[in-house]
């Protein structure tokens, strides 16, 4: 039996609680501050025992014999490559040198897993789901000239979400409002298609939100445009958004974006230093609740949304605190469209689409569910096997 107390009757908390991805620690020990990452605290009560660490090459897991569930695991052991290059990780999977995907987080773009399906489809599968993230561009709102509302607002209207869509997901992604269309809480993708800045008309960008996204620019003292740079990881598909949508820019606005691709891990270090000036990334979801968009992209200094500390509007933080605390659906999906429209009105980052994510496995393995989010996958593997034997 498990209690928790809570301060209040939080609407997301069964969501979040049920997620793989959360986990209960002893008070005592987590009480010591000890840190979790360093491979010598572990606690060790999985299903699998750590057997060999390389660093930046390979895990190596053992069975657990004194696991708690009895019967499980299934398997005898896993092993995991760290592979940092898109095309790299392609041919392991290709040459059968890699079984399965270990995350939805993959230095392959999306566009690379069709080709992956094709390629083995005598012998794997390339699983779907989601949206298990969405991609946006991060402003930093302390640097000229997104400290400028107008700026933003044009820049938001010219972005043409539908080319990115069909570039980089082949149609396995939503338009980029800021909560997930089709869910609850939400407009369905239709109506975000008729909104300004989503919309079309015979097939292309909308005219009346160039005009607008232009006479802002104007208003805002930008008639010619100017000048400014988008940092881009290698993970996922970021990098590639940021090529199409400088050029977006630059062919709508005349704002020519320098495209700054950079090493993963360098370039989180640098956004949450501050240290960009656009910001090309994913953004997980961690379960599909409208508190996980305040938390992650919303309220100020969420953790999609750090460095822009005091630039959200209040009543943002005041829908958070009502929508959290709110128990009925209706209600809550008022308070979260209600900051939704105040995102895009008065912005942060620009969301451009939400995105299905993959993960590949050797069709020996069995058991296998992929999940909608990253987080919500069970990372155990307590319940999968092989057949035949993976060996």
């Amino acid at each position: 039996t498990v209690e928790v107390n809570l301060k209040f009757p939080a609407a997301a908390f069964m969501s979040y609680f049920a997620n793989n991805y959360t986990s209960i620690r002893q008070k005592e020990y987590s009480e010591t501050g000890v840190d979790y990452k360093l491979v010598e605290n572990v606690l060790g009560s999985g299903a699998f025992r750590l057997k060999e660490y390389q660093k930046d090459v390979s895990m190596e897991y053992v069975k657990n014999p004194d696991y708690w569930k009895e019967g499980l695991p299934y398997l005898d052991g896993m092993k995991y490559f760290i592979i940092r290059n898109g095309a790299a990780s392609f041919a392991a999977y290709k040459a059968g040198q890699t079984m399965m995907s270990v995350s939805m987080v993959s230095v392959m773009p999306n566009s690379d897993a069709f080709q992956l399906a094709t390629e083995t489809e005598d012998r794997g599968t390339v699983y779907w789901d989601g949206p298990a993230s969405v991609v946006q561009i991060h402003l930093h709102n302390h640097k000229e000239p997104f400290t400028n509302k107008l700026v933003k607002k044009a820049m938001l209207l010219a972005t043409y979400r539908q080319p990115l869509i069909e570039l980089l997901t082949k149609g396995r992604a939503t338009l980029g409002y800021p909560l997930p269309p089709g869910f609850w809480f939400a407009p369905t993708n239709e109506e975000v298609a008729q909104m300004p800045g989503f919309r079309e008309l015979n097939g292309e960008k909308h005219p009346d939100d160039l005009a607008e996204a232009k006479a802002l620019m104007a208003e805002a003292g930008f008639p010619d445009g100017f000048k400014t740079q988008v940092l881009a990881p290698t993970t996922l598909d970021p990098k590639e958004v940021a090529l199409i949508w400088s050029d977006q820019m630059r062919r709508s606005l005349n704002i020519e974006i320098e495209v700054d691709i950079t090493e993963s891990n360098v370039a989180v270090e640098r956004r949450l230093s501050g240290d960009f000036l656009t910001y090309s990334h994913s953004d997980g979801l961690a379960v599909h609740d409208p508190d996980d968009m305040f938390t992650r992209s919303f309220i100020t200094g969420s953790s999609h949304n750090r460095i822009n500390r005091g630039d959200v509007p209040p009543r943002i933080g005041e829908l958070h605190d009502l929508q959290t605390r709110e128990l009925d659906r209706e209600t809550r999906k008022a308070l979260a469209n209600e900051a939704a429209e105040i995102m895009l009105d008065d912005l942060p980052l620009i969301p451009l689409y939400w995105v299905e994510r993959w993960m590949y496995l050797d069709n020996r393995i069995k058991n296998f569910n992929i999940h909608q989010s990253a987080y919500g996958q069970i990372y155990k593997w307590e319940h999968i096997w092989c057949d035949p034997a993976c060996s």
